[in-house]
């Protein structure tokens, strides 16, 4: 039997909105979203995206239902459900600089755009994959594009550098809690540690 829940986790997330190209977070108010403001055409700080770690399934998201049956791992795929059900990834991130008093936050969503710039995150950082390292990624403003037959945005991003998994990650695994390409450089040496001046 599915989990269905009717009202936004109290869990600590993170949004997108592809139409006005905003990052948000959570607060302790379910009805109030901060907005991190973009400076210089990039989000203020890199945002540590453990997506070594993330999880896949099928999200279904409406008017108070969100609905996530996660997969068993990433190359045993469920059957879709019936119903309006999109694939989607869970995955946690970081930053003490960007989300306030609760830098472990997680990030859930099925839009395409959102699932090309994980994809690209996940394929261009899987060589550094089981080296207990992180990447730490620069989120960039992102102009839209045409994507099938609508308008999206994929997100523009870079890693910047690659850090020590945060101790908040190491027992923490995704479980969906909320929300919604630019081919890059390659990483960084590895080696470098998590600087909350940065991040």
């Amino acid at each position: 039997m599915p989990l269905t829940l009717v009202t936004e986790s109290a869990n600590p997330y993170v949004r997108y909105s592809s139409e006005m190209d905003v990052w948000s977070h959570s607060t302790d108010d379910p009805a109030i979203m901060h907005d991190i403001e973009m400076k210089d055409g990039a989000l203020p700080a890199p945002i540590i995206i453990d997506v070594e770690n993330i999880e896949m399934g099928w999200l279904l998201l409406g008017q108070g239902v969100r609905d996530w049956q996660p997969f068993p791992a990433l190359d045993k795929p469920l059957e879709k459900p019936d119903g309006d059900y999109k694939q989607g990834f869970a995955v946690k991130m970081y930053s003490t600089k960007l989300f306030g008093d609760s830098p472990l936050r997680e990030m859930s969503a099925n839009g395409k755009g959102l699932m090309i710039f994980i994809q690209n995150l996940y394929n261009e950082a899987e060589p550094e994959f089981g080296k207990g390292k992180v990447p730490a990624v620069k989120i960039k403003a992102t102009p839209r594009q045409k994507l099938g037959k609508g308008n999206t945005r994929i997100v523009n991003y870079e890693i910047v550098k690659w850090v020590d998994r945060p101790a908040e990650m190491a027992s923490d695994a995704p479980s969906v809690e909320s929300t919604e390409q630019q081919p890059t450089t390659a990483p960084a040496a590895c080696g470098d540690t998590v600087d909350d001046d940065e991040v």
